[in-house]
């Protein structure tokens, strides 16, 4: 199993844990305090183009919760793919030809065994998921709008006219969730991140290219900033 089959796996995963966590209202609240001992699992995204760039989030995400005092973790992907296999054992699995993969016929099962093994490995208190997602956005003056995030649109090669284009426009953004052992959602948050493509009328039919650099470092700290507000020091007294 090479390293973007394990990475499919754990979209695989995400998926069926968000399906579960969108029931869950999630209401504004003090900040909670963070598990003491996190499983950091890697940064998943739909797009090949942005998959690199999931290791620069991972590493400074990492690094922030462990500002706040937890102790931090990552899994390896022969020991991941031992956990999936016991959790399908469990579950029962048909294969699905357009994933590619072995998918689980009873999910809730699935997701419970899976989070109970990842937790249960290292005796953590939580798991973080974090996805890294294109999201609707909306074009004023120049500006995209997304996620409490707010930035220009590059425009190579003229003014833009056909503002029909902009019904195509998107934002990064990073999700987070994190859960606590029992597989129950923790803390949740999105934030806006970049504009990660630019927009060329040099070509025709003028087209969204993606940015060399989707974001530098001041825009992923800035989205950090705003992923982690409503969390406190790991242990920390409410």
């Amino acid at each position: 199993m090479d390293y973007l089959s394990y990475r499919s796996t754990v979209v695989v995963l995400i998926l069926l844990l968000l399906a579960g966590c969108a029931e869950i209202p999630v209401q504004k609240q003090n900040p909670i305090a963070l598990p003491q001992k996190l499983v950091v699992l890697p940064v998943v995204t739909m797009m090949g183009e942005l998959r690199m760039q999931g290791y620069r989030i991972h590493s400074n995400l990492k690094a922030k919760l462990e500002e706040l005092g937890c102790d931090c973790n990552t899994i390896g992907k022969d020991q991941y793919q031992s956990f999936r296999r016991q959790a399908l054992e469990q579950s029962g699995s048909i294969y699905d030809p357009a994933v590619g993969e072995f998918m689980p016929l009873k999910e809730d099962r699935y997701v419970e065994s899976m989070i109970s093994q990842l937790v249960t490995s290292g005796d953590y208190d939580g798991v973080v998921f974090v996805e890294l997602v294109l999201r609707r956005a909306v074009f004023d003056d120049g500006r995209l709008i997304w996620d409490d995030t707010v930035q220009p649109l590059v425009v190579i090669g003229g003014e833009l006219k056909n503002h029909r284009l902009l019904q195509q426009t998107r934002g990064l953004s990073i999700n987070l969730h994190i859960l606590d052992r029992e597989g129950d959602l923790l803390y949740k948050q999105i934030a806006g991140i970049s504009v990660p493509f630019e927009l060329d009328l040099t070509v025709k039919p003028p087209h969204f290219r993606l940015r060399q650099l989707p974001f530098n470092n001041s825009q992923l700290n800035a989205a950090l900033e705003m992923l982690m507000a409503g969390l406190t020091f790991a242990n920390a007294t409410q």
